[in-house]
């Protein structure tokens, strides 16, 4: 560096031009913050703020306020895509931090490096951001262009149809939709092609569930012609946009100022991107357009989740790091202005202002600052670059794994998140769902129980199929036995189809087979139709049902569904028979919620009891009842219900629930069911894999207790009591004797009551929905704490919201927990939680879409956290100190060269040199990458390994301190040998000319890049075609680069002092042995120290990898041994004695 770039200021440190450049950022980036809080189209979920209780829809209207149909998914627009994207970046610190470092550069006689070292790199890493960022909106936008542009047929008048593009809808529209078009927009059906209203939609592309839904329109506007819809001139009134797809509060008249308002309900709205299917045509009007449409409502970003690698990163190391830059650079800078005013004056290759007051205070300033750009790389800046690749990369691994595809619903792994991958390796607590998620959610109808009668429960049969006593009874014509099918036949949202001629049903030997979201109503139906009563056709106002071999097949009209709900836990139908008008209410649900229904004085005790014996047997229950209702009661309920109905905003759910209350009365209980849901395979012993990986787990279920239990047993959730176990219920009617029991076991597990020697000690916890909700608004710390301790949790009666509230109160116990679910009700516990995991199943793939990691099969949890989880976290772990260690290996060797230069802040290396190393020095850390510490086969082998995760050992306070030390005990061995070897008296061996000082950084410099590659082979634990691969392209990039520079005379950067550097070193043999050996110094302390540790206290990974190498060998010498003609080796199997070394490591010990 020149003298005249050295001279420090006095008067000074910024010239009037450079404040005002400084100034300048600061406002640019003041208008970057301005623009961001205004924008709205970054945020998918913030929507218009719309003034009034509802929106007033006028059909064929002006509507004006409203946005079109233009959907938008992206983030940027091409105005503010520049200041957005520079936003997204300097949000994260380290940009800030090098940003200020480059700004403070500006000042040439304050840097001691040129600008150009921080700026470049810099802008590498943003420009990478930036492109990414493009890249994926780009994207998007090409997605919605798609969307945008697809045409439709509009009716504005009659006689008036035009067709336009999708994005000029607008709210109000008349749309005239085909068969198998896809539904624009969320519209009110006016009009079908079939006579009475019905349509039917697949909602595939909403929620994941195929199977068809019926729609219809209401009578007063399906009687309408086609002209008289074109012009129709109705009012709707419907509430403001909202993402709630399974309700629709709205009413409508069919002229303004019309008195008389028809209810609207989901029943009348097709909604934005599903389907219609098997109907011909479909009028509809628009009521809601683009990003408001209730999709558009639910495709708000996941829920923010930070890794625990970047807590660790943004709480830990980056603190400690820039205190340690300011500590040094105020202890360096501080001997720096005292040697100057006493001795620096005197030399003038300082660059000291010899003219200048050497008792000016600024010098104060002057001199921490030099020092803080000077060492301001102890931060690597390209730390993001690499985490992000990395990240990328682990996603792509889990989407390619083969052994995770599921060959029954032919889908592979998928990860839709690639910042959690880390948060795998380190889970201490998984929450699952049961239905679907543990079981198969294929329900097969086992047992029932009619009329006080057990069936399918016998010596004889052990489910109902064969159970003769039920098929006489209905030989017999037992009204009840019938009316008890019957109920199954017509309670429920299952859609009928009629097999080809020839074809026959194997489940219920009859020629129609159903569909449904429902898995259990799927099998309530199939059991119906194999005992006589089948359901054999369905439109949007009737019903059929076959009973036995009668001529006719009994038609119901289906005046009113009350629907499931996981808050009702029933479904209720109200239908009349077409033949007598005889009208009856048909009611199935939670056997709570349905005998609370139960006429009074109707014995139900020993149908109570059959649900026990039900339960036992780890079988699902409902129970089934009726009513018949009489006209007058009817017309009274259903004005009710109307009113009720056409309530808009708030009030209406809770106004409906007392009219559904109201009719939902005095039953007469026909009997209860019983569904097997088989464990899918491999469950059992994936659970008990991963609680030898000192997992623990809490099963949420919506069953009863007895159920709970036998499931939690037969997945060996819970341990039998004969191997030690115990199991702790929690019960009570109030907040007093549930906290007393939690409280009593609390104490006992305090005092170790549980504990007995040579058994399990394992203790289970269970609690049902009444004292849950108590444990969690009364009892919430104590409840965590026992829950916490003990080795397994059952939840039974769960609700969504609760299923949450549990994952929330392990989460705020610093335990790292996960959750995994298929159905929509699981989507809120799997947001809450750490990492959320979704199964793609048969209740559609809302828990999959909500989701961090999604599978077919429960049974891949083990591989992706064992495997996948594990090896991330280690190679997270090592890659990110390492890049703090190669970047305080560097800052160290110039804190030590200003020893020897006056600390005056100068520095050795050449600002190339610099900004290469932020650039170069990034491919061995990603050859990090590839690293295996251990096979996949003896991840599953010794899953004690997981807990190195779980205790944070790869990760830490300690091992950063380690990596720390490391980088400044190296740096001072490779400083000394190079200035040694290389000083100011050594001779260049060809021409005789003593080392200039940029040949000398050059070769400190090479000395330290040997180092850096070398210390990444010590770590590795395998080695892989991918790490020499960026190894050399490392080393190679090094020598490509400055031997580019050095050939050629360049004069920006100050480049032109390199010129003929590089080869007239290259042609020195000095400087290649020495460079190497050098290099060699420094690792070998690292190389002896890791071999002692490993003789002395063996990781517990170090020891599975001796077991497997010696076994390795062995099996090879083995077969040099055989005879050709003998059989080949089994594969390798790792023995009894190698499981025992590793769970005696004291780390691991716990959690086998």
């Amino acid at each position: 560096m020149s003298e005249e770039e050295d001279d420090f200021p006095l008067s000074s440190i910024f010239t009037t031009n450079q404040l005002i450049m400084l100034f300048g950022f600061l406002l640019f980036f003041g208008t970057l913050t301005l623009i961001w809080k205004q924008d709205a189209t970054l945020r998918f979920a913030r929507q218009k703020v719309y003034t009034g209780e509802m929106r007033v829809v006028k059909v064929n209207g002006g509507n004006y306020g409203i946005p079109d149909n233009t959907i938008s998914s992206t983030k940027y627009t091409p105005l503010n895509f520049v200041f957005k994207a520079l936003h997204i970046c300097f949000l994260q610190n380290v940009n800030r931090y090098f940003l200020l470092i480059a700004l403070l550069q500006l000042n040439a006689k304050l840097t001691p490096v040129n600008p150009a070292s921080t700026w470049g790199p810099l802008f590498l890493v943003i420009f990478l951001k930036i492109l990414k960022e493009a890249f994926d909106d780009l994207n998007l936008r090409r997605g919605d262009r798609v969307a945008n542009n697809r045409e439709y047929t509009v009716c504005r008048g009659p006689g008036n149809r035009k067709v336009v593009a999708s994005s000029t809808l607008v709210v109000g529209d008349v749309v005239y939709l085909r068969k198998d078009m896809e539904v624009p927009a969320d519209m009110v059906i006016l009009k079908t092609s079939d006579e009475l209203g019905g349509c039917y939609i697949q909602t595939t592309n909403l929620d994941g569930e195929s199977d068809l839904k019926p729609r219809r329109a209401l009578t007063e506007t399906q009687d309408l012609g086609d002209e008289q819809v074109a012009g129709f001139k109705g009012v709707i009134n419907c509430v403001h946009p909202n993402a709630a797809i399974y309700s629709f509060d709205a009413n409508m008249v069919m002229a303004a100022g019309d008195t008389k308002k028809l209810s609207l309900s989901a029943e009348q709205i097709l909604l934005q991107c599903t389907h219609l299917r098997n109907t011909e045509w479909v009028y509809g009007v628009v009521v809601y357009t683009g990003n408001e449409s209730k999709f558009g409502c639910n495709k708000s970003p996941q829920p923010s989740k930070m890794p625990q690698v970047d807590l660790f990163k943004n709480r830990t190391a980056f603190p400690l790091i820039f205190a340690t830059i300011m500590t040094l650079s105020i202890i360096w800078g501080a001997i720096g202005y005292g040697w100057m005013r006493n001795y620096g004056v005197t030399y003038a290759y300082l660059g000291y202002d010899l003219d200048g007051d050497k008792d000016d205070p600024l010098y104060v300033i002057v001199f921490p600052i030099r020092f803080v750009l000077l060492i301001s790389l102890m931060i690597p800046i390209s730390l993001e670059v690499n985490l992000e690749f990395n990240r990328t990369l682990y996603a792509k691994w889990i989407d390619w794994d083969m052994a995770m595809y599921d060959t029954e619903t032919k889908s592979f792994a998928h990860a839709r998140c690639s910042t959690l991958a880390e948060d795998l390796g380190q889970i201490e607590y998984v929450l699952t769902d049961k239905t679907g998620t543990l079981t198969e959610n294929q329900m097969v109808f086992k047992k029932c129980s009619i009329n006080n009668i057990i069936y399918g429960h016998s010596l004889e049969t052990a489910d109902v199929w064969d159970d003769k006593n039920l098929k006489k009874q209905l030989d017999y014509g037992d009204e009840t036995v019938v009316d008890y099918f019957r109920c199954l036949a017509l309670c429920h949202g299952v859609m009928p189809a009629k097999l080809p001629d020839g074809e026959v049903d194997p489940r219920t030997n009859g020629s129609v087979a159903y569909s449904s979201a429902s898995p259990d109503e799927e099998a309530l139906c199939r059991a119906a139709a194999f005992f006589g009563v089948c359901f054999v056709e369905r439109t949007t106002v009737e019903m059929q049902v076959q009973i036995g071999d009668e001529p006719q097949p009994e038609r119901w009209l289906l005046l009113n569904v009350l629907e499931f709900s996981s808050d009702r836990k029933r479904m209720s139908v109200i239908v009349k028979d077409a033949r007598s008008g005889r009208i009856r209410i048909y009611i199935k649900g939670a056997d709570d919620r349905v005998a609370e229904r139960v006429r009074q004085g109707q014995d139900i005790a020993r149908c109570k009891m059959h649900l026990d014996t039900f339960a036992e047997s780890g079988l699902r229950t409902l129970l089934v009842a009726a009513r018949d209702i009489d006209e007058s009661e009817y017309s009274r309920w259903v004005a009710s219900f109307e009113e009720a109905n056409t309530i808009v905003g708030p009030g209406r759910e809770e106004r409906l629930e007392s009219v559904y209350n109201s009719i939902e009365r005095d039953f007469r209980l026909l009997g209860a069911t019983a569904i097997e849901d088989k464990l899918q395979e491999g469950v059992p012993d994936t659970i008990a894999l991963l609680r030898r990986a000192n997992i623990r787990f809490w099963m949420l279920t919506g069953d009863k207790y007895e159920t709970a239990i036998q499931v939690g047993r037969a997945c060996r959730l819970l341990s039998h009591e004969s191997s030690g176990a115990v199991l702790l219920t929690i019960d009570g009617e109030d907040k007093e004797a549930v906290g007393a029991k939690i409280q009593e076991y609390l104490k006992d597990m305090r005092e170790e009551r549980y504990v007995e020697r040579g058994k399990s000690n394992e203790v289970g916890v269970i609690i049902t929905g009444g004292p849950l909700t108590i444990a969690l608004e009364h009892h919430l710390d104590a409840f965590g704490e026992l829950g916490v301790q003990a080795h397994c949790v059952i939840c039974c009666r769960v609700t969504p919201a609760q299923k949450a509230s549990v994952v929330k109160l392990v989460k705020e116990r610093s335990k790292m927990t996960l959750a995994i679910g298929d159905g929509g009700n699981d989507v809120a516990m799997i947001q809450e939680a750490h990492v959320g995991v979704g199964i793609s199943g048969k209740e559609g793939m809302q828990a999959s879409r909500a989701s961090n990691y999604c599978f077919g099969k429960f049974r891949f949890l083990s591989r992706l956290l064992l495997v996948h989880g594990r090896y991330s976290y280690k190679r997270t772990a090592a890659m990110m100190q390492y890049s703090f260690y190669r970047s305080i290996f560097i800052a160290s060797m110039q804190l030590l060269f200003n020893i020897f230069a006056g600390f005056s802040g100068v520095s050795y290396f050449h600002s190339m040199y610099v900004a290469g190393w932020a650039v170069i020095t990034v491919f061995p850390a990603l050859s990090l990458s590839f690293d295996k510490d251990v096979s996949e086969r003896a991840a599953h082998l010794f899953p004690a390994l997981y807990t190195e995760g779980q205790l944070g050992q790869a990760l830490s306070l300690r091992t950063f301190g380690r990596w720390a030390l490391m980088g400044a005990s190296q740096s001072l061995l490779v400083f000394f040998l190079t200035i040694n070897a290389f000083g100011t008296e050594y001779m260049h061996p060809r021409d005789g000319a003593p080392i200039d000082f940029d040949s000398a950084g050059m070769t400190m410099y090479t000395a330290a890049l040997f180092v850096q590659v070398g210390v990444v082979y010590v770590e590795h634990n395998s080695l892989h075609r991918w790490n020499h691969m960026f190894n050399f392209f490392c080393l190679a990039l090094f020598y490509l680069t400055f031997a580019m520079v050095g050939s050629s005379y360049f004069t920006i950067f100050d480049l032109q002092s390199l010129y003929g550097c590089f080869p007239r070193m290259a042609r020195d043999p000095t400087y290649w042995i020495g460079t190497l050996s050098i290099a060699l110094g420094a690792i070998l302390p690292h190389l002896a120290l890791r071999v002692i540790k490993f003789q002395l206290d063996p990781e517990p990974y170090q020891v599975v990898q001796y077991y497997e190498r010696t076994l390795s060998k062995r099996r090879k010498q083995d077969a040099k041994e055989r005879s050709p003609s003998q059989q080949p080796l089994q594969p390798l199997q790792l023995d009894a004695e190698a499981d025992g070394a590793v769970g005696a490591m004291p780390a691991v010990a716990e959690g086998v």
